[in-house]
């Protein structure tokens, strides 16, 4: 699996078992929203809004930080692809008109 992001500090309020905004549990990777955008090279704004458009991989909430599963980043990101991502969604389809 490729590195993610290993230069971005981890979040000040991080929980227990989250090393450098990873955790690790019964084989799954869950990541916080700066990780995931570091990782997708995007801002954390972008995460934010493709979250609100349910774009992203699924999340969970603990306490105040948020994690999202990034134990297979391939077949997400493949998913994605394959349906021309949400801006061509929103146009019913790929390129211009």
């Amino acid at each position: 699996m490729q590195t993610i992001a290993p230069d971005i500090p981890p979040r000040a309020d991080t929980i227990p078992g989250i090393e450098g905004g990873v955790l690790r549990v019964g084989g799954r990777v869950y990541v916080t929203e700066e990780r995931l955008a570091a990782a997708l090279d995007v801002t954390t704004r972008t995460v934010r809004r493709w979250d609100a458009q349910r774009l992203t991989p699924p999340k969970i909430k603990l306490g105040r930080t948020v994690l999202f599963d990034y134990t297979d980043p391939a077949a997400w990101l493949e998913m994605h692809r394959q349906h021309g991502g949400a801006a061509a969604q929103k146009r019913g389809g790929g390129g211009r008109r």
